[in-house]
């Protein structure tokens, strides 16, 4: 196929073909073009308004405003990372914080002022562990985002406190369809927000202190800049035409009040993906109305299927270490073996699809699609559920949108 990006004088990766369910063929940017010519760069956002009362006023929300089309001191974003300091407000007592995703409700990328995609702590344990390339850079992650994990025990609390009018920075890795996508960021003319959300009680049930607060926050973007000559080729052609880019976005559902058996399978009907093409579907058992530690406490689930109209998508009713030996398959982590939270892979390779965007295969889910779940308990809970759709980002006219495909 030719390269619509060469234009006989720069190195250049081509574009790809990516076929959607509709039969239509979209042409997708390759992510490393002209980056022969470009230089690693950092900026960083300052929050809008004061965050001290951030975790007492309920919905309290934290605006970061990227900067627009060409002030951008980087073209390509590969990392959004949020930098905060907590300080535990009591005299007396000591803080033991929930993991830094669970402070959090929401984080939402709008487009000016349109809600792109909204991102829960369910997806950032799925970065944290799922995403990773290997145990070490799950375990680099700890100290960072206020979290524990063992490839025997999986996800938990950090035990580490806060010690009474103590002060602790917390570095929080955020990914979503700005740096995953790579996107041309000085092709944007349009204000792009990412909007925090946060948990009015970010703390651990065992918590000798509920007193904390947000002292300071600011979000660091780190990437690259192209050489002049090269940035202006390429708004150039973002002004002249439509330029996309291939995107799996988390979608999340939560089932609430589900009586569940460890004798027999639980019938749960699933609609919100229905016309979805879906690379992996997530699912975890936890109690009904979850909050703070209980939000990660997932059941270990004895079996699990997924069927469409009583005809089973993989083999009937696998058991978790089934799931687990096709993790091992997919995952370069031990989080396939040692979460709790399940991955069903319909695409052959989910963990470049979703770093990636590249297409290795999707499942369209239907109104008939249900999940048959046997619990390790007896007890009422709800199921989380984080399905991975394929969407097309596009840059249109300085303005940037997101569809299914």
């Amino acid at each position: 196929m030719a390269n619509i990006f060469d234009n006989n004088s720069l190195s250049h990766e081509s574009v790809v073909a990516l076929q959607a369910g509709s039969g239509l063929n979209y042409l997708i940017k390759e992510k490393n073009v002209g980056r022969l010519k470009a230089n690693m760069a950092i900026q960083q956002v300052s929050s809008q308004g004061t965050t001290n009362s951030i975790f007492t006023t309920p919905n309290s929300q934290l605006n970061f405003l990227l900067p627009i089309g060409v002030s951008n001191q980087i073209d390509i974003c590969q990392n959004l990372v949020f930098e905060f300091q907590i300080t535990n407000t009591s005299g007396a007592s000591a803080l033991t914080l929930l993991p830094i995703p669970f402070t959090l409700n929401n984080i939402q990328i709008l487009a000016s002022g349109s809600i792109l995609e909204t991102l829960y702590p369910e997806n950032f344990i799925i970065d944290e562990t799922f995403w990773q390339e290997d145990d070490e850079h799950i375990l680099s992650l700890q100290t960072l985002e206020n979290f524990t994990y063992t490839p025997s025990a999986g996800y938990a609390t950090n035990t580490t406190t806060i010690a009474a009018n103590g002060t602790k920075t917390f570095y929080f890795n955020l990914q979503c369809c700005l740096n995953r996508c790579e996107l041309f960021l000085s092709a944007i003319n349009s204000q792009i927000t990412i909007q925090f959300q946060f948990n009015t009680a970010p703390y651990t049930s065992a918590s000798a202190s509920t007193s904390v607060s947000m002292t300071s926050a600011q979000l660091i973007m780190s990437g690259f800049k192209y050489e002049n000559t090269i940035r202006n080729k390429l708004l150039q052609r973002f002004n002249a035409n439509t330029t996309l880019y291939s995107y799996y976005l988390p979608r999340r559902e939560i089932i609430p009040n589900l009586s569940l058996s460890n004798v027999s399978t639980t019938q749960v009907q699933v609609t919100s993906f229905s016309g979805e093409h879906v690379s992996c579907l997530f699912v975890g058992a936890r109690p009904s109305g979850a909050s703070q530690d209980n939000l990660y406490a997932f059941d270990q689930l004895s079996q699990i299927d997924l069927k469409n109209a009583g005809q089973s998508v993989f083999l009937n009713g696998l058991n978790y270490r089934e799931y687990t030996t096709m993790a091992l398959k997919v995952i370069p982590s031990s989080a396939g073996y040692s979460m709790n939270y399940f991955m069903m892979p319909f695409s052959i390779d989910s963990y470049h699809s979703i770093l990636d965007g590249v297409q290795r295969g999707v499942l369209e889910f239907s109104p008939n699609f249900a999940i048959y779940v046997l619990d390790s308990v007896a007890a009422t809970r709800e199921l989380v559920l984080i399905a991975y759709q394929l969407q097309k980002v596009y840059i249109k006219g300085g303005n940037l949108y997101m569809d299914a495909l």
